[in-house]
């Protein structure tokens, strides 16, 4: 069972405290270290945003790409890789990440 950053904020009806805040830093560092350690970088195509970070209960994190929707995309995808861009999904904002430059 896990619940997403921004359910816990919703529910929470307000922001971390900055405790809070380190700790999911901390873990989240832990958890793309983890994946960067056993996966080839170029094949995490993920978006890290408050729908996609996974609070498990046994205090770690984990990210997915099933809760994030194209709003989402817009608001926490690098400005750059948005010019000139419709991204319709995540696939979509993978290929604009992983072009060649």
């Amino acid at each position: 069972m896990h619940v997403s950053l921004a359910e816990a904020l919703e529910v929470r009806g307000g922001p971390l405290q900055e405790e809070e805040i380190w700790a999911v830093l901390n873990q989240s560092a832990e958890s793309l270290q983890e994946l960067l350690r056993k996966a080839d970088p170029t094949a995490l195509g993920f978006l890290i945003s408050p729908w996609s970070l996974l609070l498990l209960p046994s205090g770690s994190v984990s990210f997915t790409d099933k809760n994030v929707s194209n709003q989402d995309l817009q608001a926490f995808t690098e400005p750059g890789a948005l010019q000139n861009q419709s991204l319709l999904s995540i696939s979509d904002v993978e290929k604009v990440q992983h072009s060649p430059s």
